[in-house]
C-alpha cells in the first residue's frame, strides 16, 4: 500500500504509547475512586468503553505530564512509566509499571 508518504516508526510508536497511557491513567484514577464518578464519561477505546475525565484541570495535569513524557521517548532514554498510588504520607501503595520498548528508527 503506497501512500506517496514516509511514515516516521519512532512518532507511530510514540503517539499510540501516549494514546494508551492517556486511556491507563484516566482508568487507574476512575477504578480506583482517587476522583469522584460525577468527573468521568464513558467513551469508546480500542473497541472497548472507558471512563475518561471531563475535568478541565486533572486533563490539562495529564496532557501535561504525557507532553513531558513525548518529549523524553523522543530522546529514548526511558524504559518504563510507574504510576503510582500514594497514601497520606507519601507512600506507594500501589505501583503500574508500563514497560516502554520504541521500534527501530526509520520509516515505513
Amino acid at each position: 500500500m503506497a501512500t506517496g508518504q514516509n511514515i516516521d516508526c519512532t512518532q507511530v510508536a510514540i503517539d499510540v504509547i501516549c494514546e494508551f497511557l492517556e486511556v491507563a491513567i484516566h482508568s487507574i484514577l476512575y477504578i480506583r475512586n482517587l476522583y469522584p464518578a460525577a468527573i468521568f464519561e464513558k467513551r469508546r477505546m480500542y473497541n472497548a468503553s472507558v471512563a475518561m475525565s471531563i475535568h478541565p484541570q486533572l486533563n490539562d495535569y495529564i496532557q501535561s505530564c504525557l507532553g513531558d513524557l513525548r518529549t523524553v521517548l523522543f530522546t529514548r532514554a526511558l524504559d518504563k512509566v510507574v504510576i503510582a498510588i500514594l497514601d497520606s504520607h507519601r507512600k506507594a501503595i500501589e505501583k503500574y509499571v508500563f514497560e516502554i520498548l520504541l521500534p527501530e528508527s526509520g520509516e515505513i
